[in-house]
């Protein structure tokens, strides 16, 4: 039972180093339109939406850093994990 006005989704585009750098914002407007029109308006892209590259998030991990997108996706897992528990502690707790 998903809290009122939180949405738990998470939507990870993979391979982001692939796109041109002159299509990234056009991409990600693409994007943006298309994952909106499933979720009924209700998605945040802000939070909700992580670009990344997994190729630059481990060889910057192999040197110990770490990468702007994998840092997203952390963040997002989180948010999602812990939207997802408050909801469960809700729905028992009524």
């Amino acid at each position: 039972m998903p809290l009122e006005g939180q949405e738990r989704g998470l939507f990870v585009c993979n391979k982001w180093d692939l796109v041109p750098k002159d299509e990234v914002e056009s991409a990600k407007d693409h994007f943006t339109r298309k994952l909106q029109k499933f979720s009924s308006g209700r998605l945040d892209p802000q939070s909700q939406i992580v670009y990344m590259s997994t190729t630059k998030a481990i060889k910057a991990l192999n040197y110990g850093h770490i990468t702007e997108g994998f840092l997203s996706l952390m963040n997002g897992l989180r948010s999602v994990v812990l939207k997802s528990i408050k909801s469960r502690l809700e729905f028992h707790w009524r």
